[in-house]
């Protein structure tokens, strides 16, 4: 037993540090792309990114004895060295089986079993027929001559400097020496804040020591420079950070400096900076999943120091109560004094309480460009494969949210995007005809909105028409005719969120099975969120995607409603104002009351959840009954409570699998003295309440 937990725990450790590494991976693919859709080479530093990621996997998965990931990570890298010393051209059908190769990895980590050796072979061939035969060595030395260049300058440079400087040479750029002279305390802080302007002008191709003799305790260093600015700008830089800079080949005739070919201080390649990571039915097998092959989070340090000192003052309060106590017992007549001081380290009991409880929801906030990231692959390799041209815009990244919500909504996002690839958008030709760009528009955008973030999916394709959907629904029998007379348009597109409702005629490979847009709506009921659809019949769709911050401890209002109590997190909670029934109105059936000139709809849940209603004495006072305003998105409804007993910090429990479909219900949780009651979920009370 004990040497499988070890095994587990190692795998886990793996998968965490491995998923991180091809993630890093993507995101330079990413860049890469982006830069030949813009017509440019990608950047060397872009390129060099992924060859380390797949260095770095391939020493990683080698140590913790994964073979084929090693193996594939290996195939990889020689792929991109190739890339990096001009041998192969990074070209979109390069970066097509790069991107496969993403997600093989992905697979490899999470699940090994399911890849068999066949298609591992099949794909490592993909790759060998990538590698172009060696080029003819390059004469460098000739290549520089118009620039009277020293030749010896060469000897100090290794096999992938020369190439840079090769292309850099066949470019046109201007060479130049930067000389700096650094503290050596402070040379690693100094040297890359050179660096980091430098490559504001160019490409820095190497870095080596400098002949030129440099003060006490300080240590010469040059950088080669190439560049397409003027030499003033390149001298005017330099000089703001105290340093030289000295055009190679300038003048014919004279002699250029040659560094050092001692130890280098410096790799080429600049270090990567890091970078801001109840069961519902499964959307996509397991290998199209977007969701993360660890539950760890990057933590910072300073987090977990707060977290450390307040566990310590509650340590101290926690001491300082239990001597208290020892001296109630003790004391028959108890001292008038002893109480207070009992209420006085209450409070402070409190407050340390609440810090811990906001420093440990800090912790399990991750950004959302965790999935983000991962969505931008999903659109690049389903615009090829439907053979439409599609510009992927987003925003709203560093929004943060709790990370398990996030790996519960990789998958809904990822289905909503499909979608509005292949209904939303049109082809080419079709746009043209209708006067738009050739190029579709899918953007994804997220923003916070109090407690709750909103993540807004749109594209500028067809839109949903009504009409269709309305005689799909009645062809496939989810309505009548006479029912359909009376719908609203927002009911109408609530539509294609019915179980097997489509209005495809054919069924395709990635959608018009029926199936997804009702399983992406009960996915996001059970994180307590909404989805709402907007339209416009041939401008384009929008999805937006209400969600709470974190499902973990919350503040609640508890509540009765007959004779049972209810807990509704405050988050929810618009406002409370009591009311008698009096002022109770019925508008078409439903219960409504007049709030500031505005009709608010009443909802009472003792039909919804079978209560037997309360019995309302004869008298006045007692027909009093309170208001909870709660809304989700732009929806507002006011739930019917008997009484108001307080507010709480509650930690919502799962009921299990037999109780999760529960509708209305989000949880349990625990009060004092041990009392268990349910959790209202609002989201999906709201959401019936409104389409019903």
């Amino acid at each position: 037993m004990g040497d499988q937990n070890g095994d587990a725990r190692l795998q886990g450790e793996f998968a965490a540090e491995a998923q991180e590494i091809i993630e890093a991976f993507s995101r330079a693919l990413l860049d890469a792309d982006a830069s030949l859709k813009e017509g440019q080479a990608p950047l060397p530093e872009t390129v060099n990114e992924a060859f380390r990621a797949t260095h770095t996997l391939k020493g990683l998965s080698s140590l913790f004895g994964q073979g084929q990931v090693s193996g594939l990570a290996h195939n990889l890298e020689e792929i991109l060295d190739g890339v990096r010393m001009g041998r192969l051209a990074l070209s979109a059908n390069v970066l097509d089986v790069l991107f496969d190769a993403v997600d093989l990895l992905g697979v490899l980590v999470t699940e090994p079993d399911a890849v068999d050796l066949l298609q591992l072979e099949g794909f490592e061939r993909r790759l060998a027929g990538l590698l172009a035969p060696e080029p003819e060595p390059i004469d460098l030395g000739a290549a520089l001559q118009r620039l009277n260049v020293n030749p010896e300058l060469l000897g100090t440079l290794t096999e992938y400097e020369e190439h840079r400087l090769h292309e850099n040479v066949q470019q046109g750029r201007q060479l130049f020496l930067v000389h700096g002279e650094f503290d050596v305390i402070t040379i690693d802080a100094e040297l890359e804040e050179l660096r980091t302007r430098l490559k504001s002008l160019g490409e820095v191709i190497t870095c080596l020591p400098s002949d030129d003799e440099a003060g006490e305790d300080r240590i010469g260093l040059d950088l080669m420079l190439a560049t397409s600015v003027g030499g003033g700008e390149v001298r005017r830089v330099a000089e703001s950070l105290g340093s030289r800079a000295t055009e190679l080949g300038q003048e014919p005739g004279t002699s250029t400096p040659v560094p050092s070919a001692g130890s280098r201080p410096t790799d080429t390649a600049p270090t990567p900076t890091p970078q801001g990571r109840p069961a519902a039915p499964s959307l996509e097998s397991p290998r199209e999943s977007l969701r993360s092959a660890s539950q760890t989070v990057r933590v910072n340090i300073d987090k977990l120091d707060r977290l450390m000192n307040t566990v310590g003052e509650l340590t101290l309060v926690r001491n300082e109560l239990r001597e208290l106590l020892k001296e109630l017992q003790r004391e028959a007549a108890v001292d008038p004094g002893l109480p207070r001081r009992f209420v006085r380290e209450m409070r402070t009991f409190q407050r340390r309480l609440d810090e811990m409880q906001r420093g440990i929801l800090e912790v399990r906030m991750v950004p959302l460009s965790q999935v983000f990231e991962k969505l931008a692959r999903v659109v690049r390799r389903l615009s090829r494969e439907f053979e439409k041209q599609i510009s992927f815009y987003v925003s709203g990244g560093e929004t943060e949210i709790d990370k398990l919500i996030v790996e519960e909504l990789s998958d809904p996002l990822m289905h909503i995007i499909r979608n509005s690839i292949d209904h939303g958008v049109e082809d080419p030709i079709t746009r043209a005809a209708a006067g738009k760009p050739s190029e579709g528009m899918v953007a994804l955008r997220a923003f916070p909105r109090g407690n709750h973030v909103v993540i807004e999916v749109e594209d500028d394709g067809a839109g949903i028409d009504p009409d269709l959907i309305l005689h799909k629904a009645i062809e496939r029998g989810f309505l009548t005719p006479e029912a359909a007379v009376e719908m609203t348009r927002r009911e109408i597109l609530n539509l294609i969120f019915l179980p097997g409702f489509t209005t495809r005629n054919e069924v395709g490979e990635i959608s018009g099975r029926g199936v997804g847009m009702d399983v992406v709506k009960h996915n996001l009921a059970n994180l307590s969120g909404l989805i709402d659809v907007h339209s416009e019949l041939g401008l384009g769709t929008r999805f937006t995607l209400t969600l709470p911050i974190t499902l973990a401890i919350i503040r609640s209002l508890i509540v009765a409603i007959s004779d049972q109590t209810y807990a509704i997190p405050l988050s929810t909670v618009l406002e409370i104002f009591p009311i008698r029934r009096a002022h109770v109105s019925t508008i078409e059936g439903r219960e409504v009351v007049t709030l500031r000139g505005a009709t608010l709809p009443l909802l009472r849940l003792e039909p919804v959840f079978g209560l037997a209603p309360r019995i309302v004495p004869a008298d006045e006072e007692a027909g009093r009954e309170y208001i909870v305003v709660v809304g989700m998105a732009q929806h507002r409804v006011g739930l019917v409570v008997n009484e108001l007993a307080g507010q709480q910090d509650i930690v919502i429990k799962s009921l299990g699998k037999s109780l999760s479909g529960v509708p209305g219900i989000a949880g349990a949780t625990e009060l004092g003295g041990r009392r268990t009651v349910l959790v209202l979920d609002i989201a999906s009370l709201v959401d019936e309440f409104t389409s019903g």
